[in-house]
């Protein structure tokens, strides 16, 4: 967390490369020593582990980090604390207005509505993928079920999924594979007593 929501360099830190840190070899031996990313680098060399490491990364930036989301729970986090932030900047000399409390939280906004898109990039530069695909999702009945796309299902309980997300659209990335499953409500055959069979997922390209 040092690294990220605003560390104070000269770069605004949503424009980190964090892949390419962590991946990388040759690094400072106090900060990133070659061994720290020794086995993350052997794992991006199996196909699996990549697609699927690319693919969860995109599920969970179209979900749990949009910024709709992240800026809520810094909303959120903000009231619960705000009572108390100038005796705490007092406390520890680190500041003592307001306005200084709120510029440090407006960096946390600014991280969370760009670091997205610089992240996308990332993905596309390290593993050398021509371009972002959008992904739209719809249901013929919001009623008889939703679907997954990978590791996430697209309804709500979903981390950033609305109640009623159908259309729902995601960016994902050009000669990745996704995999859809039908995911229907969970119903009892008056016949027999049990939930109906599982539906096979299915790869797309």
């Amino acid at each position: 967390m040092d690294f990220g929501f605003g560390s104070e360099n000269e770069q605004p830190s949503y424009e980190n490369n964090t892949l390419a840190y962590a991946s990388s070899t040759g690094g400072d031996i106090n900060t990133n020593p070659e061994w720290s990313t020794f086995v993350f680098r052997k794992l991006l060399g199996n196909e699996k582990f990549r697609i699927n490491f690319i693919n969860r990364f995109a599920d969970l930036i179209n979900t749990t980090y949009i910024p709709q989301r992240v800026n809520g729970i810094i909303d959120e986090m903000k009231s619960g604390i705000a009572a108390e932030i100038l005796q705490h900047g007092k406390r520890w000399q680190s500041f003592t207005t307001l306005s200084n409390w709120e510029g440090h939280i407006q960096t946390l906004v600014e991280f969370a509505n760009h670091r997205r898109e610089f992240q996308r990039n990332h993905i596309r530069e390290k593993f050398g993928i021509d371009q972002n695909i959008d992904v739209t999702l719809q249901v013929n009945d919001n009623a008889a079920g939703s679907i997954a796309i990978n590791t996430i299902t697209i309804a709500p309980g979903t981390d950033g999924i609305v109640q009623n997300p159908y259309p729902w659209t995601g960016v994902y990335f050009s000669g990745i594979p996704v995999v859809l499953k039908a995911v229907p409500k969970t119903v009892m055959c008056l016949a027999t007593g049990k939930a109906p069979q599982k539906v096979p997922s299915r790869k797309l390209l």
